[in-house]
């Protein structure tokens, strides 16, 4: 009898043990059967999104878990779509990819390839940053616009206005003056008829001595000539194109995106488009070109090229520079039979 139950409880057990083993194998025909993420697939993203996947990546190669900088590598999409001000910057991810994988292999070791892409996280996450900053602050100032507005337009406000700038000087040199007439002609008591003829008086010889000052002034600076002759102009567009060609033949698209840029953005203040400032940001002179304006999309173009290229530090190709050159064909800047690239 008891021999009988022990062969009843060995059974028993082997019957569990096959069971989970079954089980497990059944697990792992699950886990294997899930497709990974496609490395052409895409993700869109908001810039406070973007941001933080960015974060989160850079937090991972600079000693994080190196499970989970595999997790994060096999997660990651082929790219990120980011959507900024109604504007979107196509952010591919090989690069991330690759590198989240050797840091999970070799979390202690530096490598190359791990280093090289911490840098263009840093510089992804600057610009990411700054257009941030940018969209904040035109939001706080349309907020504050809109406040103002509101308040002015209030009943106790409407029909109110101060006095202007030439009616403040106009009362102070009326009022001194009369209290210079009232120091010299204080005991002749004049009437205030007389004073205000004499006042007048004063004004209009005044102002014909401005006016005559004025006008010597005037000939006398079309007369001068300009013997300066020693400060060097600012690059034109045509110097631009110049070495935007000069760096495409030489297989330097990066430098060829850089150099068309600045050609186009030239070529618009020559144009009286834009104002003449080197000290303005790519952002800030798209803005200052109206959206129905024909510059804005290729310059829209070229800027967002020159972001990825220049700022981001992605490979230009000679695909890039074509595309570029057709830009500057828009802003007549090239002639549409220019050759472009070396053999294109």
């Amino acid at each position: 009898m008891n021999a009988a139950l022990r062969l009843c409880a060995i059974g028993g057990m082997f019957f569990c043990l096959i069971v989970l083993l079954a089980a497990q194998g059944a697990a792992g025909s699950i886990a294997q059967a899930s497709p990974p993420v496609s490395a052409t697939s895409t993700q869109h993203l908001t810039l406070t999104q973007y941001i933080s996947e960015l974060e989160s990546s850079e937090s991972l190669l600079s000693g994080g878990d190196p499970v989970a900088s595999r997790k994060q590598g096999a997660a990651l999409p082929g790219e990120w779509i980011v959507e900024s001000e109604h504007e979107f910057y196509h952010v591919k991810l090989d690069w991330l990819r690759a590198a989240l994988e050797m840091a999970g292999k070799a979390p202690n070791k530096k490598n190359a390839l791990v280093q090289q892409a911490k840098l263009r996280l840093a510089s992804l996450l600057e610009a990411a940053q700054e257009l941030q900053s940018a969209a904040r602050a035109n939001e706080d100032f349309a907020h504050s616009r809109m406040e103002l507005d509101h308040i002015l337009n209030a009943r106790e406000f409407r029909g109110g206005r101060g006095p202007s700038y030439y009616e403040i000087l106009r009362a102070r040199v009326f009022g001194w003056i009369q209290r210079q007439l009232a120091k010299i002609f204080g005991r002749m008591r004049r009437s205030s008829v007389a004073s205000s003829a004499i006042a007048w008086g004063l004004i209009a010889i005044a102002a014909l001595l401005l006016a005559y000052w004025a006008v010597r002034a005037s000939i006398g600076a079309r007369m001068q000539i300009d013997l300066r002759g020693g400060a060097q102009p600012a690059p034109g567009w045509r110097d631009w194109l110049r070495d935007a060609r000069a760096a495409s033949e030489a297989g330097d698209f990066r430098a060829a995106i850089h150099a068309a840029y600045w050609a186009a953005v030239a070529r618009l203040v020559e144009i009286q488009i834009l104002p003449e400032d080197r000290s303005r940001t790519p952002r800030e002179s798209l803005r200052l070109v109206n959206s129905d304006n024909q510059a804005h999309a290729p310059l829209a173009k070229l800027t967002s090229r020159l972001e990825l290229v220049w700022y981001g530090y992605f490979p230009a190709t000679a695909s890039d520079w074509n595309d570029a050159a057709k830009q500057l064909e828009t802003l007549e800047c090239l002639a549409s039979s220019t050759q472009k690239t070396p053999g294109s």
